[in-house]
């Protein structure tokens, strides 16, 4: 629509041009002219309108979410397979207040889901506390809500089987059994760890897992999914634009576990770091800090 725009624009400006407005006969010509080449540009904007989309390269989100360090390091080789069939990343907004939005994975079919979609659900709140109005750092993520996988046998990409000798009862002699552990995987995005109420129950590791969650959601949110050409062919990376955090959106006022110990504030997670699960095979992220959203239409009085 926009190229059909502005096709039309050439059209009125050649239209309002001086020879126009005198009416020759040589206008006359022009206007034939302009006519032919208005249909030709309108045949290529068809065919151009029916070339497939950035969703129909092949591997276009894997590759992109590979060049964005931050989530490339919650990407496992065991999770590809199941990611090339990744065609499109998409942020919803349920209500009208724009605050509260959903991330929906659309995937074609495969061998390891019978899932079309898997969402990822972000509440987010704008308050203003009146007793300390100016602490307020703009829209904050307080929760969050993912989605059940239905995995296909055997498929189940964020578990894994390990042998375990067990001994038999009485005879002394031991057997091996395979027995499903979790294993690290993109797929964990889906089941975030529970938020409690009191802030102050949660443990550094568990105050990490939810920080990194928040710091996904929002780089997903405000710069993959808006520039995923870009992060895709690395152009926004040899522009100089990192693929990380700001360091300059980091407040470091306060720290992560003085906010865990402060009940009544809402969590709001401006730099992270990911702990060692204790497996071999972990990747830990590696990021600056978390991105504020973009400020909220209230005003501090």
């Amino acid at each position: 629509m926009g190229t059909i725009y502005w096709v039309r624009k050439i059209w009125t400006e050649q239209d309002s041009s001086p020879e126009a407005e005198q009416g020759t006969g040589a206008t006359e010509g022009k206007e034939d002219k302009m006519e032919q080449e208005i249909c030709d540009l309108t045949t290529k904007v068809k065919i151009a309108d029916d070339e497939p989309t950035a969703s129909g390269i092949p591997e276009f989100w894997l590759t992109t979410l590979r060049n964005v360090e931050i989530l490339d390091d919650q990407i496992y080789e065991w999770d590809y397979p199941a990611l090339k069939h990744l065609e499109d990343i998409k942020i919803v907004f349920p209500d009208s207040e724009g605050l509260n939005y959903i991330i929906e994975f659309y995937f074609s079919p495969n061998s390891f889901f019978s899932d079309h979609v898997l969402t990822k659900w972000y509440t987010v709140k704008c308050d203003v506390d009146p007793n300390d109005p100016f602490q307020f750092n703009g829209p904050e993520i307080v929760n969050c809500n993912g989605c059940e996988i239905h995995w296909q046998k055997g498929k189940n990409l964020t578990k894994k089987l390990k042998k375990k000798k067990q001994r038999s009862k009485g005879r002394g002699q031991s057997k091996v059994i395979n027995k499903l552990v979790p294993q690290e995987s993109f797929f964990n995005f889906f089941s975030p760890p529970n938020i409690p109420d009191d802030l102050s129950l949660l443990d550094d590791e568990q105050g990490a897992a939810i920080e990194l969650d928040f710091t996904l959601a929002e780089m997903l949110k405000e710069r993959v999914i808006p520039k995923a050409v870009l992060y895709f062919t690395g152009e926004i990376l040899q522009s100089g634009e990192s693929s990380q955090i700001d360091d300059s959106s980091v407040d470091t006022s306060i720290s992560a576990d003085e906010e865990f110990n402060k009940a009544n504030k809402h969590i709001h997670f401006n730099h992270y770091s990911d702990s060692d699960n204790g497996n071999d095979n972990s990747k830990n992220a590696s990021g600056e800090g978390a991105e504020k959203p973009p400020e909220c239409d209230k005003q501090v009085q």
